[in-house]
């Protein structure tokens, strides 16, 4: 017999030592399937009684309460492999949420989104968060006309400025009451005529319509078409070691093979041999403006004629700067021609106003606003490619500020997408108002 009360059913009769299926508690006889029969170890003293009775056998149902049923190998295998899935798709959307924030930031830097403000600026100097504003549009880089392509992730590796994007951050800052005044930060060796035209006609429509004043600041270099640019302004300061003129235009290049005699192509690309050798060509107007050019060959006809066109384009350049400078065409034509001038000579030409730093030109620029000391901040265009992606970089033939090359910088107002090697190599022969040497920037 049991030396506990049965809890459920009795048991079938046995013949064995105890009823049949019972299971030895705490270790104190056979489990199932023991055929060693009755026990013959003599049985543990019963322990205190208690509400279930003494420790000893049990013959009620199997698990009795506290123990749990063993599991399935089938039914453990499926419990990891659903583990394993849903570790799988918490990290699969994890990977998605990021990739989708990756994509959203890039989409923003890239000007995707719509934008939050019409002139989103950044503070640059004085009393920050002031209402009055001196609104710094940066000009840096080649000058193109406008951005064609919107480009991805890494589109603003090489920058540029776009004359018409320019045009229009003039035209909503007219809009702007808080906005006081404008300061062109000028970097650039110039570049195409269209691009520069568009930022000097801004520079006039704004100061017509609003009365209030557009300075310019040359903080490295602003020849040729920078110099077209900013003409107009109602002041010009010109930070030491820069450099400011080159009042041309170039038209080129015009390559020639002299006496080819063989071409050869091939996995790597071809070559010409020639007994003559290879030349190029530039047409110029305005004296030493194809300076340091390695290459000269075109005939009297095609000389004239694209001679004239240059002509015109000088012409009309030349007035502008005689305007807004007040310095005689003949003194522009006769003088100065296309040479690039330090900051003193420029001083001393009438190519600027003043040789100042930063500081000096933004005070220059609040006095001319009527804005009391103190009582103004700078806040700057943001450029894009600013940021994350944004990295401002100044590769290839277009960097340094020397003779023969120039400096890049951020696009304003619209994604960097355009290569500006494409406009001057790779479209073949291009008028422009630009400073340098052009088969070095090729190359």
């Amino acid at each position: 017999m049991s030396d506990l009360p049965p809890t459920g059913p009795p048991p079938p009769p046995s013949s064995g030592g105890g009823p049949e299926g019972s299971r030895p508690v705490a270790g104190n006889g056979p489990g199932p399937g023991d055929q060693r029969g009755p026990m013959t170890s003599p049985r543990p003293a019963p322990g205190p009684a208690g509400p279930a009775g003494p420790v000893g056998w049990y013959s009620g149902p199997v698990p009795f309460n506290g123990l749990v049923a063993r599991e399935s190998i089938g039914r453990a295998v499926g419990k990891t492999v659903a583990k394993s899935l849903a570790a799988v798709a918490t990290l699969g959307i994890g990977l998605l949420a990021m990739v989708l924030l990756l994509v959203a930031t890039v989409a923003t830097l890239n000007g995707a989104g719509a934008p939050t403000e019409a002139l989103p600026t950044s503070f640059v100097a004085g009393d920050e968060g002031n209402p009055n504003k001196l609104l710094a549009i940066p000009v840096t880089g080649v000058i193109l006309g406008e951005n064609e392509d919107q480009g991805g992730l890494f589109s603003s590796l090489l920058a540029a400025t776009y004359g018409y994007d320019v045009k229009e951050n003039l035209e909503e800052a007219a809009t702007r009451s808080d906005i006081k005044g404008i300061i062109l930060e000028m970097d650039t060796p110039g570049g195409t005529i269209f691009g520069s035209r568009a930022i000097a006609d801004a520079v006039t429509a704004y100061q017509e319509r609003t009365g209030r004043p557009v300075v310019a600041f040359v903080r490295g270099m602003s020849a040729s078409g920078g110099m077209y640019a900013m003409a107009g302004a109602d002041h010009i300061v010109a930070d030491h070691g820069t450099l400011i003129g080159s009042i041309g235009v170039i038209f080129g290049p015009f390559t020639r093979y002299e006496n080819v005699i063989a071409t050869e192509g091939g996995l790597l690309g071809g070559g010409v041999q020639t007994t003559g050798g290879i030349t190029e060509e530039y047409i110029t107007a305005g004296r030493s403006k194809d300076i340091g050019n390695p290459y000269r060959g075109l005939n009297v006809e095609e000389r004239t004629v694209l001679q004239a066109g240059v002509d015109n384009n000088y012409t009309t350049f030349v007035d502008h700067v005689a305007t807004g400078r007040s310095i005689e065409a003949a003194v522009i034509r006769d003088r100065l021609g296309a040479l690039i001038y330090d900051e003193q000579s420029a001083r001393a030409n009438g190519l600027i106003d003043q040789v100042g730093n930063r500081d000096e030109a933004y005070a220059k620029a609040a006095e001319m606003a009527d804005l009391a000391v103190g009582n103004w901040q700078v806040a700057r265009l943001e450029q894009a490619g600013s940021g994350l992606f944004g990295l401002g970089a100044t590769l290839g033939g277009l960097t340094g500020r020397t003779p023969g090359s120039s400096g890049t910088g951020g696009a304003t107002g619209t994604d960097a997408a355009v290569d500006p090697r494409r406009y001057l190599c790779q479209r073949g022969p291009t008028m422009l108002a630009y400073f340098g040497q052009l088969p070095a920037s090729c190359s």
